[in-house]
């Protein structure tokens, strides 16, 4: 009878010969008898990464790189280590001219070499004519590219190693698109005359400045960079869509905010003809949601102002973001530096401000979970924060309806039962963690069921705690309000000690 090990070195050589055989086949160009070879070998060792890209290897021999980018993504989640794989993986992708994937292939393994030179020979065609040539207007070199990320959404990753307080990008302000320059258009002279109150006024100057561009140059650089459809951003939304956000103060936010672009429009078009002669109400709510969703607030000489950033309009929010900008008084130059370390291929994120996933949603066309920063509004001017917090203003219909201060706490803690009470969801928390658990993919519906996510959240804290106070005497006894204060934490204490 054979030994155990015996039997073992006869497999061995067997797998031996079969990748011997392989290897020989393909020196000779003989790619399908490699490949029925690999297949053998494969079957016996289906968790081999590197058959796995041999295989892979004789596909694109052959040219069916469909196959092999299928064995490249198999050896990867086997061993996401393995830098044979990522480089074929990248090498399929660039031979079908899939530049965006390519580029995030050669990201994985950028410390290799022969990555570092893909990465510098195909950047070119992941940024695109339109962008290489935006190029021009940063002052110092790019180390970022602007990439479609895994989850179909365009962002802006390092290509070169940075250390903190390292510039991302330097951008001129002869570059930025600014409220002057739309104050300084024939519509922008035009509506200066009329002595009217206009909401948001920046958002009208911005959008003369970028038909300005549009108009001096049909092919501009940045105009191209901008986003062709905004059907994803909530203004734009069917009611079906909005149905969905049920009695959400959300839902308000955006019909105001599309009725306040209409009424723009209508006073534009009122004092401002010749504009409107050639822009349409559908283009001007498309300018508007792009205005208002990728601008920024400078200081230069002594005043505030507005403005549009190339390249800078295009990093993604996040909490903890890896960068931050500024406006550089001395170079005239609107400036992006790295917060932290980062390495080739890592997101750059910027931080929008600590903003409710009301405003995150109405604008920008999505939401976070768990929003440190949300709230809920249960009445007119009253809102529920997950913090805790409350402002004055929020306490002002209570302070209007004649609330005693010393009753106070007890008036918002009956409101909170009733507003809670009043708000009927069409779905359940329950319903829409288990909707998102199933879908992945970022569309409205994924961020409005995040947001009511959160919305939901907030309430079950708030109605637990509110009631253990009502039913608690000693609680409802103790006289903590403290007149005058301008903002303060109105059930802190007591929110710390129930909150979940």
């Amino acid at each position: 009878m054979k030994s155990i090990s015996h039997i073992n070195t006869i497999c061995f050589f067997c797998k031996m010969k079969e990748r011997t055989l392989a290897y020989e086949c393909m020196r000779r160009g003989e790619f399908a008898e490699a490949i029925d070879l690999y297949d053998l070998a494969i079957e016996k060792q289906p968790t081999e990464p590197a058959l796995l890209t041999n295989r892979a290897t004789a596909y694109m021999k052959s040219g069916d790189y469909q196959l092999a980018i299928q064995d490249c993504q198999k050896a990867t989640a086997l061993c996401p280590q393995f830098p044979k794989a990522w480089w074929r993986l990248g090498k399929c992708y660039e031979a079908q001219g899939e530049w965006h994937r390519a580029f995030q292939s050669y990201v994985r393994i950028w410390r290799h070499s022969e990555a570092q030179k893909r990465l510098r020979a195909i950047r070119a065609f992941v940024m695109g004519p339109s962008l290489t040539s935006l190029e021009k207007c940063l002052t110092t070199p790019a180390n970022f590219c602007v990439v479609t990320l895994d989850d179909n959404v365009r962002g802006v990753v390092s290509n070169v190693t940075m250390r903190q307080g390292d510039i991302v990008m330097a951008i001129r302000y002869a570059d930025l698109v600014t409220v002057s320059a739309g104050r300084n258009t024939t519509w922008g002279r035009a509506l200066e005359k009329v002595d009217t109150d206009i909401s948001e006024a920046f958002v009208v100057y911005l959008a003369f400045a970028l038909v300005q561009k549009l108009v001096q140059n049909p092919n501009d650089p940045y105009m191209l960079s901008l986003p062709t459809s905004t059907e994803n951003l909530p203004m734009f939304w069917s009611e079906q869509t909005l149905d969905l956000l049920g009695p959400s103060h959300i839902r308000s936010e955006i019909l105001q905010r599309r009725q306040n672009a209409i009424q723009m429009y209508q006073l534009v078009q009122t004092h401002a003809p010749e504009f409107t002669e050639n822009i349409h109400q559908g283009q001007w709510m498309h300018l508007v949601a792009l205005v208002s969703s990728r601008n920024f607030t400078i200081r230069t000489q002594g005043h505030v102002e507005r403005v549009m950033v190339p390249f800078a309009d295009m990093l993604n929010h996040h909490s903890t973001p890896n960068t931050k900008w500024s406006y550089d008084e001395q170079t005239s130059t609107f400036q992006v530096r790295a917060l932290q370390d980062v390495d080739v291929g890592d997101v750059l994120y910027d931080s929008y401000g600590a903003r409710d996933n009301g405003l995150l949603l109405s604008v920008y066309g999505f939401s976070q979970y768990k929003n440190p920063s949300d709230r809920v509004r249960i009445a007119d001017g009253i809102y529920l924060h997950r913090n805790g917090l409350t402002t004055w203003k929020d306490l002002a219909p209570l302070r209007k309806a004649g609330v005693p201060p010393r009753d106070m706490e007890l008036a918002i803690l009956r409101r909170i039962g009733h507003g809670i009470m009043r708000l009927q969801y069409p779905t359940t928390l329950e319903n829409d963690q288990a909707w998102m658990a199933t879908h992945k993919e970022l569309t409205p519906e994924y961020f409005i069921r995040q947001a009511l996510v959160s919305e939901k959240m907030i309430l079950y804290e708030w109605a637990k705690i509110a009631n253990e106070c009502l039913r608690n005497p000693t609680l409802q006894q103790r006289k903590r309000w403290k007149k005058g204060k301008h903002e303060r934490l109105y059930l802190k204490a007591i929110y710390d000690k129930f909150k979940l």
